[in-house]
C-alpha cells in the first residue's frame, strides 16, 4: 500500500468518527434540528453558510458547511483554508478537528493531521480509541513515524496510554523512538520499561531494547552503566530492562544488604532454604557485542549445601534452557570473601543479547534441593585483551 493510500485509508476512518460526532454533537447543529443560518428559498448549504460569514465572518459552524462543500469538490487548498479558519476561531472544537484531521491526511498534510490528532487527544478522552489506531498505522511507515514522534516530542498527557495500547500489539520497533523521547524526559513509568524492552527483546531487537532502557535511566546513573549494571549492589534494582531481576518465590530470598568485607557499603546475598529451588535466584539481561571478556566478581559462602552448589551462567537469547556459552566455578560450602573469574567468549552469530543467572548447577537435569547463603559484590564483565 503506497503512502497516499494508506492515508486515504487513515483518513476514511477518521471521517467515519467525525459522521457519528456531528450526528450527536449539538454544538455544531444545536439540538433543535434547526438550519445553521437562514437562506433564500432554494438556496443550498454552501449558498446558506456563505450569506451567514457575510452576516458573521466568525460563524464556526458556516465554515465547517463551507469546508466540506469544498472538501466534495475536490478543492484541497479551499478545504484547508475554510478548516483552518473555523480552528482559529475555535481551537478545540470538536467536529472541527476531526474532519480537518481527516481532510488533512487525505490531502498529505501529516504534521497539520497530527496536531489536530494531538489537540482532540488532549481534550476528548473519548476520542482516543479513534485516534491511537490511526496513529499506529502511521508508525509503521518511516516516512510518517518521524513526524508522530517530533509531534509527540512535547510529551502530552496521552502518550503514556497510547505506549500502553502500543506495547498490547504493534511491532515494538514502530513506537521505540516515542517511548525514548518519552523516557529521555524523564516520564517513563517501570510498566512503560518493562513492556517496552521486554516486546523488543522478544522481538530479537536487543540492541534497540538496551538503548531504549538506557534512556529511562537517570543522569547520574549513566557514569557506571558497565556490561553489568549495578554489579556491586549498591543501588536498589527496579526489576525491569537490564537491571537486576530477582526470582519472585519463598524458596529463595535476594536482598541488596549491608555486608561486612563487601567493596561498597553492599553486596548481594541469597539465601536458600532448602526447598527444591524452581529457577534463578536472580538475573540480568545483557547485550555483549561478539568478542571474549573476563567476567569477574568475589564471592563469600555460608553453609552453602547443594549436590552439586550453585553458579552464574551466562545464556544467549532468551530460553532458560538454552546451553550456558559460560559458566564460573560451582560455589559451595563455607568461605570468606574471595575473588573469582571466568572466561567468556560471545559467538559472532546467534547472539544478539545474554541472560546472567545464578542457578544450581544441574538445575536443567532435574529437581535441585540449596540450602544455606552465598554473598557477591564488585560483579564486572571486561572485554578481554
Amino acid at each position: 500500500m503506497t503512502s497516499n493510500v494508506a492515508r486515504v485509508a487513515l483518513a476514511a476512518s477518521l471521517a467515519l468518527v467525525a459522521w457519528r460526532v456531528v450526528h450527536v454533537n449539538a454544538g455544531v447543529y444545536g439540538d433543535t434540528n434547526r438550519p445553521v443560518t437562514s437562506a433564500p428559498a432554494g438556496a443550498g448549504p454552501s449558498q446558506a453558510a456563505v450569506a451567514a460569514l457575510r452576516a458573521n465572518p466568525a460563524d464556526v459552524r458556516a465554515l465547517l458547511v463551507v469546508a466540506r462543500e469544498r472538501d466534495q469538490r475536490g478543492d484541497a487548498a479551499g478545504t484547508a483554508a475554510a478548516y483552518d479558519a473555523a480552528l482559529a476561531i475555535a481551537p478545540i472544537e470538536r467536529v472541527a478537528l476531526h474532519e480537518a484531521a481527516a481532510s488533512d491526511l487525505r490531502n498529505g498534510r501529516v504534521a497539520e493531521a497530527l496536531r489536530r490528532m494531538d489537540a482532540l487527544a488532549s481534550h476528548y478522552d473519548d476520542s482516543r480509541p479513534a485516534i491511537y489506531p490511526v496513529l499506529g498505522q502511521m508508525l509503521a511507515r518511516p516516512v510518517d513515524r518521524a513526524l508522530v514522534e517530533e509531534n509527540a516530542a512535547r510529551n502530552p498527557e496521552w502518550l503514556a496510554q497510547f505506549l500502553e495500547y502500543a506495547c498490547s500489539g504493534l511491532e515494538p520497533q514502530h513506537f521505540a523512538g516515542l517511548f525514548m523521547r518519552r523516557a529521555a524526559g524523564g516520564k517513563a513509568t517501570v510498566g512503560e520499561v518493562r513492556c517496552v524492552t521486554d516486546r523488543l527483546r522478544r522481538a530479537g531487537h536487543w540492541a534497540l531494547a538496551y538503548q531504549a532502557w538506557l534512556n529511562s535511566l537517570p543522569r547520574a546513573r549513566l557514569a557506571d552503566v558497565g556490561h553489568v549494571f549495578n554489579g556491586g549492589f549498591e543501588h536498589p534494582s527496579s526489576g525491569v530492562g537490564f537491571d537486576w531481576i530477582a526470582a519472585e518465590d519463598a524458596v529463595q530470598s535476594v536482598e541488596f544488604s549491608p555486608a561486612r568485607g563487601a567493596g561498597g557499603e553492599r553486596a548481594l546475598r541469597v539465601g536458600y532454604s532448602g526447598k527444591r529451588i524452581a529457577g534463578p535466584a536472580i538475573r540480568q539481561h545483557l547485550a555483549l557485542p561478539p568478542g571474549r571478556y573476563q567476567f569477574t566478581g568475589r564471592v563469600r559462602l555460608d553453609g552453602l549445601a547443594s549436590v552439586r552448589g550453585v553458579q552464574w551462567a551466562l545464556r544467549c537469547g532468551l530460553e532458560a534452557g538454552a546451553t550456558p556459552i559460560a559458566a564460573t566455578e560451582r560455589f559451595l560450602g563455607t568461605e570468606p570473601w574471595r575473588p573469582f573469574t571466568a572466561a567468556v567468549t560471545v559467538p559472532a552469530a546467534g547472539c544478539p543479547g545474554q541472560v546472567l543467572s545464578l542457578e544450581p548447577v544441574g538445575q536443567q537435569e532435574g529437581t535441585t534441593f540449596v540450602s544455606g547463603a552465598a554473598f557477591f559484590d564488585d560483579l564486572r564483565m571486561v572485554r578481554a585483551r
